[in-house]
């Protein structure tokens, strides 16, 4: 999908998701980490459940990527962590890893 947009691929949820990661500033290196729940539709009826743990990486030249790892977890969990979490995403500020 290099070079494709997320948005409009994944359904409703990851379109979500996405926009909050946006608006977090994880793109931006504006905050230490972000811990993400999400449910994937990818058309066959059988969503995937995933825990995803983002932060920024600023390189060399400038640019600023975010480095992911993705855990995929099951549809109680996923529950779970969105309670716990009070949506879907958790920002984590550079001032709060002190």
């Amino acid at each position: 999908m290099r070079g494709w947009s997320v948005y409009g691929n994944f359904g409703p949820q990851t379109d979500e998701v996405t926009k909050q990661w946006e608006m977090s500033g994880i793109f931006k290196g504006d905050v230490a980490l972000t811990i993400t729940i999400n449910v994937l539709d990818l058309g066959n009826g059988q969503p995937v459940y995933l825990r995803t743990m983002d932060s920024p990486h600023m390189a060399c030249d400038g640019d600023i990527w975010s480095i992911c790892e993705v855990q995929r977890i099951d549809e109680p969990t996923y529950h779970r962590l969105r309670n716990e979490f009070g949506g879907t995403t958790l920002v984590v500020p550079f001032d709060a890893m002190g």
